[in-house]
Order: structure tokens, then C-alpha cells, then sequence
């Protein structure tokens, strides 16, 4: 998502990763970041990366909370921290917040070093969060959502023929 202040969140997300000890990786995407190599030893900023790839080797994960998003974390079983902006994002901050996968949300305009620290000591240290979001994706795992719908298809297609 494109931020307002986008040089202003990308300090202080390395600070708040500097502060906690953590290493991250930040693709910045869309945001207005830039991305360059010449950060902290600890701190990699990437253009884009495959989220299926990239969110099963983080501990947690700091997005947006876009549908596909919010889906792809928690097929992963990672739990997560949603700075939502705009049309569905509040809504899945607030559902993964109740669901126990996630954080309590925090929106750009409310974003500091100090509740960015927060947010991730809790998305690495939190074990009750850590297990719900393994739970919630193995429940996903099992619901076979591609299979049931195209045999609702086929059963649709077969009752008009």
C-alpha cells in the first residue's frame, strides 16, 4: 500500500527491528519505500517477494491486511500485525485481532517506534499467538475450499443437463 509518510515508516521499522534484535525483511512494494541494500546488517529491503515462499520462513508478519494478504499469513500459521488503511483491511485487522492470530492492529497514522517494538516482541514471543495461528492454518489446511467448490460446480452443471 502506498504510505503517506513512507520514509518515516521505514526508519522506524528499522529501528523497532534494531531495538528488538530481530532480522526482517521488508518489501516495500508499492509503499513509496525505497529500497537499498546499505541497511543494517539485520534489515534486507526487497522490491517484491512470493508470499508463499517468504511468510512460512518469517516468525511473523507486519502487512496491510488486504484479503490475499491476511490469507496467505495465515496459511502459513505466522501470526501477524495489520496496519490497515482503506475498504476491507480494517475489517480483517480487527477479525485476525479477534481470532488471536494477530496483534492488536496499528494504523500508520498511530505507528511509532515504540508500538512497533511492542508489536513485534509480541508476534516473537507470544506462544498463545504462535499456537492459535498454527491452529487457524491447519484448520484452512483441511477445508479442501477448491475441491468443495468445483464438486458444488459439477453437481450445478450435471443438475441442469
Amino acid at each position: 500500500m502506498a504510505l503517506k509518510h513512507p520514509d518515516r515508516v521505514l526508519e522506524m521499522t528499522m529501528q523497532a527491528l534494531q531495538r528488538t534484535g530481530q532480522r526482517g525483511i521488508i518489501v516495500v512494494g508499492w509503499s513509496g519505500m525505497q529500497a537499498s541494500g546499505d541497511g543494517a546488517e539485520n534489515i534486507l529491503c526487497i522490491q517484491e517477494a512470493p508470499h508463499a515462499w517468504l511468510f512460512p520462513r518469517a516468525a511473523g508478519v507486519i502487512h496491510h491486511g488486504g484479503a490475499g494478504t491476511t490469507a496467505a499469513v495465515l496459511k502459513a500459521g505466522k501470526p501477524m500485525t495489520i496496519s490497515p488503511f482503506n475498504a476491507d483491511q480494517p475489517f480483517w485487522a480487527k477479525r485476525m485481532y479477534e481470532l488471536g492470530v494477530s496483534t492488536k492492529p496499528i494504523p500508520e497514522k498511530s505507528m511509532s517506534v515504540a508500538s512497533l517494538v511492542e508489536r513485534i516482541t509480541e508476534l516473537t514471543s507470544d506462544s498463545t499467538l504462535a499456537a492459535n495461528s498454527m491452529a487457524l492454518s491447519g484448520k484452512i489446511q483441511e477445508e479442501r475450499g477448491i475441491d468443495r467448490t468445483v464438486e458444488f460446480i459439477e453437481r450445478r452443471l450435471n443438475a441442469h443437463s
